[in-house]
């Protein structure tokens, strides 16, 4: 064999190892995305490798869903003044899958229904404090449960979004 024909062989060579060395690295690296996202929230895993992010087990994803009302409340307030005074809230529903969340969509009519109606029996007075407010998150959450029904779909409570008390 002359010179020339082992160099070509050689380059030939060098440049197939290079094309699958190049190839395996694709390969590992589409594999090690799959494998990330296997572990990002709401595909199944609560924690990030073994132990949660940082190796602290105490530290958990959230997960959670969260079903926001499209219009706000707004209620008139009674009260010991002349003058009418309005309450105009926002709320939003956490929720533990996305299912609850379809399932409060479906039932929004009847539950803005029930929600004006306990709003209405609330006092200005009464909203005018933290605890009030965290009196009518409570509230809203049981009216919410009590027009789910049996159903043993999770709602892990009512957030305030918007609150004027006018």
């Amino acid at each position: 064999m002359s010179e020339k024909t082992t160099g070509k062989s050689r380059k030939i060579l060098f440049m197939g190892i290079t094309a699958l060395a190049l190839i395996l690295v694709v390969v590992l690296a589409i594999f090690g995305t799959l494998k990330v996202k296997d572990r990002l929230p709401g595909t199944g895993s609560d924690f990030i490798g073994a132990g949660g992010p940082l190796g602290d087990p105490r530290i958990r994803l959230n997960t959670s869903f969260y079903y926001s009302f499209e219009e706000p409340f707004v209620v008139p307030m009674g009260g010991s003044s002349r003058r009418q005074s309005f309450l105009r809230v926002s709320l939003a529903v956490k929720v533990e899958d996305q299912r609850t969340a379809q399932a409060i969509e479906r039932h929004s009519p009847l539950i803005r229904s029930r929600i004006n109606l306990m709003l209405r029996e609330m006092t200005r007075a009464e909203l005018q404090t933290p605890e009030g407010k965290q009196q009518l998150q409570v509230a809203a959450a049981r009216v919410i449960r009590d027009v789910m029904g049996p159903d043993p779909l999770a709602i892990d409570g009512v957030l305030i979004t918007d609150f004027v008390l006018q």
